[in-house]
């Protein structure tokens, strides 16, 4: 623990004039229980009206900071935006300097690891580029005329960042740029990648729904692919091409290549079963987190990686770096497992899940296997004691240092009779209905109705394609979440629950969504699927 001690006590030292230390009188050299007993644990409502004060420029940073620490590590540079997902509305969290150079020792730990098991490093750009669906997102000049982002788009916005971007990824960072829609640039970037096919040396997203986002409009507009890649691009296409990614692709296309035409059709014909070396032959890895609300995109994502391993390398937030994958290939466990950072950019507290009236926050080394814990972190970033939000379970330990899954937001939490049905219960459900039912599920959220006698699920689903609606779908989820959940069984046989109803929705509805969120100002790298429904908008979009 000597290292979360001396993390913990750099923070405070950094940052011993911010004004939630002050208020609650702690010091640069506060010992982690005296830091325990003076501080509370926080959520994001503790922060927020003078988080956005200082953003809008009625208070002073120093007001939030206080002065300049002795290390220059309290110095604000912005302002981070989450996604959005778990609360319907996005958040803000400082950007501290403090914070940005454990960030990127992470991710240069994260690069060795990769180096060790022989794959291209994705950070530095060594040994061929990335392919990804990069997008910035909204970056908003705030009242205190600091920039609010999300963090890769904060990146994206830097000009100083440019040079790593193009030595890293395969296409221009114009592309990266533009304000078009997101299928747009997804579609740029699928053109220039196929260009320069054999530099590819690894899909890189942050999510896994990104990159099934690229391999789907591949399979659903190869043919007009092939046609642009023959005869280069004339004018603009609606929905694929507009004017400004027309001004990149042109120059890149000029009259078309005809060869690489023929390969690019030869290949699509043949399915699309693996499609990603016959396209991409020197494509070692993809990149992206699998683990989370992420898992139902995961085995879609495989049709089209076949043999080619996906890797989460990282495990972090807009808040905090967490842990780091030191099994990448995955030999030991089905899903991510990561090990927690002791000397990264936070200090870590973890409290039982669910929490009952005597549990209090421990420190890492009184954590046990198999339990499962929320994630409270005291960071650079001005959060101290912060409730992150996520779930984790205890998988093993590496010598001393837990290793752990990561489960779901703590927030993705629905119980309608104390069942405490978890975001992890209704995804593994859905994929036991599906099995069952051999039904193609696209996406999917749950509801509760309790307008009625016994309170019960409702999800509302969009189907695969030309997929069919799936008889006796009920009665198969019903089942499904009675298995995953003993609590459920229970209460569904003595009817405190009723049977769980499965709703259809039109084809296209959660992309309408999620293009309600872009222009809402999530980051196009950060959006997930809610499991639970979270707003008003969302429930409107599905009734």
């Amino acid at each position: 623990m000597s290292a979360q001690r001396a993390t913990l006590k750099q923070i405070l030292t950094s940052l011993r004039s911010v004004s939630f230390l002050r208020n609650h009188g702690i010091g640069p050299v506060t010992t982690m229980e005296e830091y325990a007993r003076a501080h509370p644990v926080t959520t994001y409502d503790d922060y927020e009206p003078l988080v956005n004060a200082v953003a809008d420029g009625a208070a002073e940073p120093s007001e939030l900071i206080g002065a300049r620490g002795e290390n220059g590590g309290d110095a604000l540079l912005g302002f981070f935006m989450t996604s959005g997902t778990s609360r319907g509305r996005n958040k803000l969290v400082p950007k501290m300097k403090g914070d940005l150079a454990f960030r990127y020792g992470a991710f240069g730990l994260a690069g060795d690891t990769l180096k060790r098991e022989g794959l291209p490093d994705p950070f530095s750009g060594e040994g061929g580029r990335s392919l990804g669906t990069l997008q910035k997102g909204t970056v908003i000049v705030t009242g205190s005329g600091l920039l609010a982002g999300g963090a890769s788009s904060l990146g994206f916005a830097d000009p100083k960042m440019h040079p790593m971007l193009q030595r890293a990824m395969v296409s221009p960072v114009e592309i990266i740029l533009l304000d078009s829609p997101h299928t747009i640039v997804v579609y740029s970037h699928l053109i220039v990648a196929l260009t320069r096919r054999e530099e590819v040396a690894r899909i890189s997203n942050g999510y896994v729904n990104q990159t099934l986002e690229l391999f789907l409009l591949l399979e659903e507009k190869w043919n007009l692919l092939i046609g642009h890649l023959r005869c280069g691009i004339a004018g603009t296409v609606d929905g694929l091409v507009d004017q400004d990614s027309l001004k990149i692709l042109q120059p890149i296309l000029g009259d078309g290549r005809p060869d690489l035409a023929d390969l690019v059709e030869k290949e699509c014909s043949a399915g699309f079963a693996g499609i990603l070396t016959r396209l991409f032959p020197n494509c070692a890895y993809v990149s992206s987190i699998t683990s989370g609300a992420m898992m139902p995109y995961t085995d879609k994502v495989k049709r089209y990686t076949g043999a080619v391993p996906i890797i989460s390398s990282l495990y972090c937030a807009s808040e905090a770096v967490i842990g780091l994958n030191l099994d990448p290939l995955q030999r030991e466990s089905d899903t991510p497992l990561y090990t927690l950072l002791p000397r990264s950019t936070s200090f870590l507290e973890f409290q039982r899940f669910p929490t009952k009236e005597d549990d209090v926050p421990v420190t890492m080394d009184k954590l046990h296997i198999g339990e499962v814990y929320e994630v409270i972190v005291t960071s650079y970033n001005c959060l101290f004691r912060y409730r992150l939000g996520d779930v984790v379970r205890v998988s093993k330990f590496h010598h001393k240092t837990p290793v752990v899954e990561f489960l779901h937001r703590s927030s993705a939490v629905m119980s309608l009779s104390n069942e405490l049905m978890t975001e992890r219960h209704l995804m593994d459900a859905v994929s036991r209905a599906c099995k069952e039912r051999g039904a193609q599920v696209k996406d999917f959220v749950f509801d509760a109705d309790r307008d009625c006698v016994s309170p019960r699920y409702i999800m509302y689903y969009e189907v695969e394609g030309d997929a069919k609606a799936f008889p006796n779908m009920d009665a198969a989820l019903d089942k499904a979440l009675s298995i995953e959940n003993s609590n459920y069984k229970m209460k569904r046989s003595d009817n405190r629950l009723g049977g769980v109803k499965t709703v259809e929705v039109g084809q296209g509805v959660f992309g309408r969504y999620k293009t309600l969120m872009l222009k809402t100002g999530t980051d196009p790298t950060q959006y997930k699927v809610p499991r639970v429904v979270n707003s008003e908008s969302l429930r409107a979009m599905l009734l």
